[in-house]
């Protein structure tokens, strides 16, 4: 007679025997299967390593921090894989995973997991191409960098440098110039090892001359104006290297006879 009971998560089997005229009783127990994980950040979203666990197939839950859970398709693990990626997921965002073992009836066992949550930090898992980037419309040059809404621990240092890839403030830069910039993006004020794509520009200042006024002899002329600007305005006592050019021209005077 065989009688199988489960208690705690063990299984039980306790077996009746007819042993020379004597009833003897035998008891075999197994361990519950083993199921435990780590997880670790990696490019855009995380990675589940099985540490301690019974080869077999695995229902994986993930959710946001107070959001819905998303149930994602059964994973086998074995001693040849036992590690699985699930990617891409949000930056800078807080989730929770659960994963359990799905036994050989369908019941499935919570897996063990010492962190239970995990969060996508911008050092290990923001995407360059996910921080929107403008460039410069004026002098002196300012990029905005816009990062997403979750990501608010993060920032970004922009390095520059002229076509000869020589370095450049951007409080030296100068119109009709080709410029590039990159930024290194920081984590609480400390660089990570990511950069934002470069940001190419050329300021026109577009100058414009206002108040001429001149005064001449019968030898020479002296003129003077004001020079504005609306995107270099703020830079143009600085501009050493701007000059002009003046001419005169011959005015053909007629005279008509009456």
């Amino acid at each position: 007679m065989l009688h199988i009971l489960d208690m705690a998560g063990l299984y039980t089997f306790w077996l009746l025997l007819s042993c020379a005229g004597l009833i003897c009783l035998v008891s075999t127990a197994e361990s519950a299967p083993k199921c435990s994980y780590s997880v670790e950040a990696i490019q855009f979203g995380f990675q589940i390593k099985m540490t301690d666990f019974t080869a077999g197939k695995y229902a994986i839950d993930v959710a946001e921090k107070e959001g819905s859970v998303e149930r994602k398709a059964p994973v086998s693990f074995s001693n040849e894989k036992s590690t699985h990626q699930i990617k891409p997921l949000k930056p800078c965002t807080e989730y929770e995973l659960n994963v359990a073992l799905i036994s050989s009836n369908g019941r499935e066992i919570l897996c063990t997991n010492t962190d239970t949550k995990t969060t996508t930090t911008g050092m290990n898992f923001i995407d360059p191409n996910d921080i929107k980037q403008t460039g410069p419309t004026k002098l002196p040059a300012n990029i905005e960098a816009t990062f997403p809404l979750s990501c608010k621990d993060l920032s970004v240092e922009y390095k520059c440098s002229r076509k000869d890839n020589t370095s450049v403030e951007p409080s030296d830069m100068k119109p009709f110039t080709d410029y590039s910039c990159t930024g290194l993006i920081k984590n609480n004020n400390v660089f990570i090892n990511k950069t934002t794509p470069p940001v190419h520009f050329n300021i026109d200042c577009g100058f414009t001359i206002k108040d001429l006024r001149y005064g001449s002899t019968d030898t020479s002329i002296h003129l003077y104006w004001e020079i504005t600007s609306d995107k270099c305005q703020d830079i143009l006592r600085n501009l050493e290297e701007l000059f002009y050019n003046c001419s005169c021209q011959d005015v053909k005077r007629r005279f008509q006879q009456q």
